[in-house]
């Protein structure tokens, strides 16, 4: 059949509050909130949605005070690759996203600021991912990302050799994260008044 070859069905029911993650038709875990939203950003499919990041001098004027930033839009690309043999995944992240909220001091007119704010989103949104990667990979050594499908079509004759031990292979394939996280200057919102008793 066409399907022959192919990486088999290994895949993750996403339910709010987390996701069941199966082995063909075995259930053998399941991804937190955080969890999955990290394999949703793999697959570019966060779609809306806030994320919070702490102040850039890592308080406000009152302590545990952040950013929130609505995301608004998210695109991914998993890319395979085989150097000398060896395979590793690179996954580039790319999103943007609004300042909802701003409970800092920080001045938000200013583009060290905001690009200072990018980072700190990016390095969110890399955190998820890594947690989704450790479970998923890791722990429970399933292919929810599909790995296994975008090797299958880059490089078929590899695939052919390898599709056997796929399972075998995958919980250690180097897997390398990108994230470039964007807020743009019209995504500002002007920073709430400061309440002094």
């Amino acid at each position: 059949s066409l399907l022959e070859g192919r990486p088999k069905p290994i895949g993750a029911i996403i339910k709010i509050g987390g996701t069941a993650v199966f082995k063909g038709n075995k259930m053998v875990g399941w991804l937190d909130e955080r969890e999955s939203r990290g394999l949703l950003w793999v697959k570019g499919k966060v779609k809306g949605g806030v994320i919070t990041v702490p102040c850039l001098s890592g308080k406000g004027s009152v302590e545990g005070q952040r950013f929130s930033l609505e995301i608004i839009r998210n695109n991914s690309k998993i890319e395979p690759e085989l150097t000398d043999g060896a395979l590793g995944v690179t996954v580039k992240v790319d999103l943007q996203a609004n300042i909802l909220e701003a409970e800092c001091p920080e001045e938000l007119d200013k583009p060290e600021v905001i690009a200072a704010i990018d980072q700190l989103l990016a390095a969110e949104v890399q955190g998820e991912v890594e947690d989704a990667l450790t479970k998923a990979q890791r722990e429970y050594k399933t292919d929810v990302f599909g790995f296994g499908t975008v090797f299958h079509r880059k490089y078929p004759v590899v695939w052919k050799e390898i599709k056997e031990n796929w399972m075998d292979i995958y919980p250690g394939l180097p897997v390398y994260i990108e994230v470039n996280a964007v807020i743009p200057r019209t995504g500002l919102v002007n920073k709430p008044a400061q309440v002094h008793s």
